[in-house]
């Protein structure tokens, strides 16, 4: 992690200088240099430098990495290893602590023996040194000696010889009087050498000493375990065991155990077999016994480095090949946009000249091709543009002559049913007289009408003049009703979205009704929104005929005659925006609901 906040924080560094003097190398170039040359510097101060920079500090921060690596896999090393054998030790102990108070075998070791066969059976009832390594991988063998000498030995009760009575580890025992101590203990009668414990039986009265030898193999097969050299040492500087079996029972080398006795535990390099080595180790020290042994853990330095220096120049050879060819691709690169850009700029002059007819099209699909397509259709539409200017002005006029005409039809139209409905009110026609003049104010009203937002008692007003029109066509058969919260009359809506609501329940909902047609309009707030609804007894849909309605306000179909629906949909939508939605409920025979849905503001 440290590494990668290093190279993070280098790239940074990086990528400021680089954008400060490519800035400034531009600032200064941009007159003098062609677009080929700021392109060539461009990579050379943006590519170039940076790849160089970042290049060679990975490739050290690599070096670094990788004996850091080594390192920490050789400290993991050495705990596992102290681990393991730390677990052997406590093992032996912890059988030790049986036999030291082991009555049975006290009373064997102290016992005078009359006869052969008295020594014979009392051998045959104590089984318990062979027990423990035949359960027990760690534990090689279990011997007790005594100086009786009416026993007999059997390679588990041995009885002490002169030579075994002169030995260090037995005196020490005999002096620690029940104390644990670990020495490499040679046994003469067995040829081998082993890691042994030792300690009194019996701590007030001795009557033997008792060894538990640690299995060589199982020590052996833990080191082996191990990708580094490793070695167990025990505090007199002898080898006990070894990834290389032929260093076991060898006194170690001083390079190796002199930082050791200086509790340096690394790692410490040390020149050791006409090589450098660095070397990492920890110390096995527990509680209940004075012996230190020591876990150490070698590995070459040439080997580790050489590794990495492979690595190193590798990746310094993949740079430099990277940057040697992309250097040669910018220059080809270069030298094709340029000048297809240099041809486009030619035509452009000539274009900016006055010659229109000169052709700006470049070859390619890149955005060179592409500006050159765009700006060749730009010149394209200038000439239309100038072939059209005399039609427009035409059309300018025919536009304005219409607009003058469709000013005067409206008052004429207005002037004729006022006529006739003075002309109806003259010969008692006030019915046919009210008609038309409910007619004239919705014609009126259609026309002064804009975008802008009106109040919804305006628009219901148009709505009631619609629907008065309506009944005196339909008569008994058409009823209409209003239900208008008071807390919305006043609120503003977009002009003509109730009407054509209506207008679609009278034409299609009432079409064959007979009597009792009714249509109702509400309006009422509800979850902050604005529902305007419209309501009719009439004749209704089926499921898939409404479904059809329904999808005809997003897809239209071919020939479609409900377009004020649709109309009101999209201006809404326009409108309001996403939350203004309107809704299409029917049933067969029992009539439809149409439903606006707005924002409510309030207001």
């Amino acid at each position: 992690m440290a590494i990668l906040r290093m190279l993070l924080f280098l790239l940074l560094m990086s990528a400021e200088w680089t954008v400060r003097k490519f800035e400034k190398a531009i600032e200064v170039s941009k007159i003098k240099l062609t677009l080929r040359q700021q392109l060539v510097l461009s990579y050379v101060i943006v590519v170039l430098v940076p790849v160089l920079l970042v290049g060679l500090t990975l490739t050290n921060g690599m070096r670094k990495l990788a004996w850091e690596q080594t390192v920490q896999e050789a400290a993991e090393s050495v705990w596992r290893v102290k681990r393991q054998v730390t677990d052997a030790m406590r093992a032996a102990i912890a059988i030790s602590n049986r036999f030291f108070i082991d009555r049975d075998l006290e009373s064997i070791l102290d016992r005078n023996y009359e006869s052969t066969w008295e020594v014979v059976s009392a051998y045959r009832g104590y089984l318990e040194f062979d027990l423990y390594p035949e359960t027990s991988s760690e534990i090689a063998m279990i011997r007790a000696y005594s100086e009786n000498p009416t026993i007999l030995e059997n390679w588990r009760i041995m009885r002490v010889s002169e030579g075994v009575q002169g030995a260090d580890w037995y005196q020490e025992a005999i002096f620690k009087k029940g104390k644990i101590s670990w020495r490499f203990i040679t046994f003469p009668e067995m040829k081998k050498s082993f890691y042994t414990l030792t300690r009194v039986v019996s701590g007030i009265n001795p009557v033997g000493v008792l060894t538990i030898s640690l299995n060589p193999v199982f020590l052996n097969h833990i080191l082996l375990q191990e990708s580094f050299e490793t070695l167990l040492i025990d505090e007199n500087g002898v080898i006990i065991s070894a990834s290389d079996q032929g260093l076991v029972g060898q006194e170690a080398d001083k390079t190796i155990f002199e930082p050791i006795l200086a509790e340096r535990n690394g790692p410490n390099r040390v020149y050791y077999r006409d090589t450098w080595y660095e070397v990492i180790s920890d110390t096995v020290s527990l509680e209940d016994t004075h012996a230190r042994l020591h876990v150490v853990s070698l590995f070459p330095v040439t080997e580790i480095m050489s590794s990495a220096n492979r690595a190193s120049r590798l990746g310094l050879m993949i740079i430099a090949i990277s940057l040697a060819v992309s250097l040669l691709l910018i220059f080809v690169l270069s030298r094709l946009l340029t000048e297809r850009i240099r041809l486009l700029s030619e035509r452009t002059h000539r274009v900016a000249a006055g010659d229109l007819d000169c052709s700006l099209l470049i070859d390619g699909e890149d955005e060179i091709g592409k500006l050159s397509q765009d700006l060749n259709e730009m010149v394209q539409s200038i000439r239309t543009l100038y072939s059209q200017k005399e039609q427009l002005e035409i059309k300018q006029r025919d536009i304005r002559f219409n607009m003058l005409a469709n000013q005067i039809n409206p008052h004429f139209l207005f002037n004729v049913l006022e006529t006739i409905r003075m002309k109806a009110v003259s010969r008692g026609e006030t019915e046919i007289a009210g008609v038309v003049q409910r007619l004239g104010k919705l014609f009126r009203r259609n026309l002064e009408l804009g975008q802008a937002p009106i109040p919804l008692m305006v628009e219901l007003d148009t709505v009631i003049s619609y629907l008065e029109i309506q009944s005196f066509r339909f008569g008994d058969r058409l009823n209409y009703s209003l239900d208008i919260s008071e807390e919305v009359q006043d609120c503003l809506i977009l002009p003509l979205i109730i009407q054509p609501l209506v207008e679609n329940a009278v034409i299609h909902g009432m079409r064959d009704k007979l009597e009792n047609g009714l249509v109702t309009i509400r309006a009422y707030v509800d979850e902050n929104n604005l529902r305007i609804a419209v309501d009719d007894n009439g004749i209704g849909m089926d499921s898939q005929q409404l479904q059809r309605v329904r999808d005809s306000l997003v897809n239209p179909p071919n020939g479609d005659d409900r377009i004020g629906l649709r109309n009101v949909y999209e201006r809404i939508r326009l409108y309001y925006g996403s939350d203004a939605d309107l809704t299409i409920n029917s049933t067969l025979s029992k009539g439809t609901t149409v439903e606006i849905i707005i924002p409510w503001s309030g207001v």
